[in-house]
């Protein structure tokens, strides 16, 4: 019996716009594990002075274990670069996977703003986390030119504006569609 390859499904998008959320719902839904960035940041935060790519690399190896088990697998991280979509390819490739990303947006700022401020009112302070909306508006502008990179693999639009299960269910159906295509291309048919 032939098997799809394995997926790895990159959730891009700025902080503070309901990535995390949406990974969740989608591990729930479909079955599969979710990785967070976020999840080993606060572990090596403030053990080393390379946090950041130490977390990357971690989340990615993570990810790679898991996709050479045969699990799909879905990774919550900005992406918000080209080295880090560089890193998710070679993750794919490295593991026998394929590499598919949802790229989260939230138009509404408005909104966007009152996620992060909520954000920040209900959980514990992270010292390398976004605080508040001065906080992001600095880390978006940092970001400006290096998060505008072509995304070569398949790849959808997700609009967190809308109700998060409606959000959530075009996401998992889309990924649905490309499990059964990778089945078809593996298969042959």
């Amino acid at each position: 019996m032939s098997v799809a390859l394995p997926l790895l499904v990159a959730v891009r998008g700025m902080p503070g716009i309901g990535k995390t959320a949406l990974a969740l719902a989608l591990g729930r839904e479909l079955g599969w594990p979710v990785l967070d960035k976020d999840d080993i940041k606060e572990i090596v935060y403030g053990r080393t002075p390379v946090a950041d790519e130490l977390s990357y690399d971690l989340l990615f190896g993570l990810a790679r274990r898991q996709l050479r088990q045969g699990l799909n697998v879905v990774v919550d991280s900005p992406l918000m670069h080209a080295g880090l979509y560089a890193l998710a390819l070679r993750t794919a490739f490295e593991a026998d996977a394929t590499l598919v990303v949802l790229d989260c947006v939230l138009p509404d700022a408005a909104e966007h703003r009152r996620r992060i401020e909520a954000r920040a009112a209900s959980r514990p302070v992270r010292g390398w986390g976004i605080q508040d909306w001065a906080g992001f508006v600095e880390y978006r502008d940092r970001m400006l030119g290096r998060s505008e990179y072509v995304i070569e693999v398949a790849h959808t639009v997700v609009d967190l504006s809308q109700d998060s299960n409606v959000a959530a269910y075009k996401a998992a159906d889309w990924l649905r569609t490309c499990v059964r295509a990778q089945c078809a291309k593996r298969c042959g048919t």
